[in-house]
């Protein structure tokens, strides 16, 4: 079996060393599942080839005293930058990429963390949040797609959409 880097090609530098460390990659595998993630996120901490990462790579990256807001924030800058990538590869097939970009939106996606019995209480707490005084609401957000996938938005294309009650905007 043959190691291939993230492009697909054979690691050249150190092609000899990386095949030594095979058990590794199983390691890496099985304790990291997003290694991938973790390699094209993380790697503007110690940027480096991926065949030249050591196993203490990986455990120092997942020790960063990061927030669940960097991890989501992370994750957001990934989806804006897709939503711009596609729209440039697929605008000459008249494909149009568009993306919406809520803030807090009363869906029952916050019942994984907040009982049930409290979430209008837990959400009514993230209105000061919003500029516009609120949390956002589906039908705000379903407005803003449909907007997008008419006609009227044709040659609109890699935007993001932000549907925050004026989060992106500031606050005072």
């Amino acid at each position: 079996m043959s190691t291939r880097c993230a492009s697909g090609a054979a690691p050249s530098t150190a092609a000899g060393s990386w095949r030594r460390r095979g058990p590794r990659r199983a390691i890496l595998t099985e304790e990291h599942a997003d290694t991938t993630l973790l390699v094209n996120a993380a790697g503007v901490f110690a940027p480096q080839p991926f065949p030249e990462h050591t196993g203490e790579d990986y455990d120092r990256y997942q020790a960063i005293a990061a927030t669940p807001s960097s991890a989501y924030s992370m994750a957001k800058a990934g989806l804006h930058s897709l939503t711009q990538h596609l729209a440039m590869e697929l605008a000459s097939a008249g494909i149009r990429v568009n993306a919406v970009a809520p803030a807090v939106v009363r869906t029952p996606i916050y019942e994984v963390f907040i009982p049930k019995s409290d979430m209008d209480s837990a959400l009514d707490g993230f209105d000061a949040f919003h500029p516009s005084g609120r949390t956002g609401a589906p039908d705000d957000v379903a407005a803003t797609v449909a907007f997008l996938l008419s006609d009227q938005t044709g040659s609109a294309t890699g935007a993001v959409r932000d549907v925050d009650g004026g989060v992106m905007a500031g606050r005072d």
